[in-house]
């Protein structure tokens, strides 16, 4: 064969590849086109890039602080099947999407109750999309009506819209199992000893026990919610409905680690071991703040951060032991 032969056979197979190129393309820019009309983002996005969580094996009680940056969210899986969900996060994009994800990872399609601890944003922005995407059974507000073009306005409207049933949170409200002895029992607030014109300030506080091992949930709480708990404890109120608050081993430590919180004379009430802190790696907040981290390590606790360690995950085992790692 010639040279000139050889050189169009050359660009007889060039073209040829070109154009199986250019067909393939054109396949998949359709196929895209043909996928995204029928199976719109709001379809998928949700479950892919899930994370690698275990499932709950038979018995457990499980706490997953998800790292939502700065804001907070928070999973609760029970022995019977239960779920419980504090607080969504912020609302956007990226928190939805790990918030979703989670959920999804673990195949829970619909809670049973979401608490809704305060109207900040950074704990309610995110209800609305999670709403959207999940049955929720029951959910507990704060005490506090929404105000108009916020972001608990948007949530409040968005569980309406789902027919979802609201209830206010109030102290001695309890989720429990006659069959399964664990107890989760709202602390705060107790509306016959709040102000009407502080109620919007209000963050819920509820507290876990399983086998022996408590756990505190408080959210925003700050030092005077601290003080009225600390009350609630000393005048033995809660032991009328069960509840031991100084055996609390486990602390989701109050509004990021702010030094407005978490103070030395509460630390001193309970028996902390492990404290959880939710909060945004390098926020213009500062949280978690040295004075807190310090009022915890003077009490012994050992403190898992989301900035720095990601989802965290607390597992209760029904011999009254319990472990933490990070996903």
């Amino acid at each position: 064969m010639g040279y000139r032969e050889r050189k169009n056979a050359s660009e007889k197979k060039w073209r040829a590849l070109k154009l199986t190129v250019l067909c393939f393309v054109v396949l998949l820019l359709t196929g895209l086109c043909v996928f995204s009309a029928f199976c719109p983002p709001s379809t998928w996005k949700y479950y892919v890039n899930k994370p690698d969580v275990p499932k709950r094996q038979d018995g457990e009680l499980r706490i997953h602080m998800l790292d939502v940056g700065q804001a907070e969210c928070i999973l609760l899986e029970f022995p019977d099947d239960k779920t419980v969900l504090i607080d969504g996060g912020d609302g956007r994009e990226k928190t939805n999407k790990t918030i979703l994800r989670y959920l999804n990872a673990l195949d829970i399609d619909a809670i049973d109750c979401l608490l809704i601890t305060h109207q900040d944003a950074d704990h309610c922005g995110g209800i609305a999309t999670i709403v959207n995407n999940k049955t929720v059974k029951t959910a507990y507000l704060p005490f506090a009506e929404p105000t108009e073009n916020t972001s608990y306005a948007k949530a409040y409207s968005a569980l309406l819209e789902e027919g979802c049933p609201l209830v206010y949170a109030s102290y001695g409200q309890r989720l429990g199992n006659e069959n399964v002895p664990y107890t989760f029992t709202c602390l705060y607030p107790n509306t016959e000893l709040v102000e009407e014109s502080t109620q919007k300030d209000i963050s819920s506080v509820y507290w876990l026990d399983y086998y022996g091992v408590s756990a505190l949930f408080t959210g925003d709480a700050d030092l005077i919610t601290e003080e009225k708990l600390i009350f609630g404890e000393q005048t033995k109120e809660y032991f009328k409905i069960g509840v031991e608050l100084s055996s609390t081993e486990i602390l989701k430590v109050g509004h990021h680690g702010s030094e407005t919180s978490t103070s030395a004379e509460f630390l001193s009430l309970l028996g902390v071991k492990t404290a959880l802190i939710s909060c945004g790696e390098n926020n213009l907040h500062g949280h978690p703040s040295k004075t807190t981290l310090n009022r915890l390590l003077s009490v012994g606790a050992t403190t898992y951060r989301t900035d720095t360690q990601g989802h965290i995950l607390v597992t209760i085992f029904p011999t009254g032991e319990y472990e933490v790692e990070t996903i």
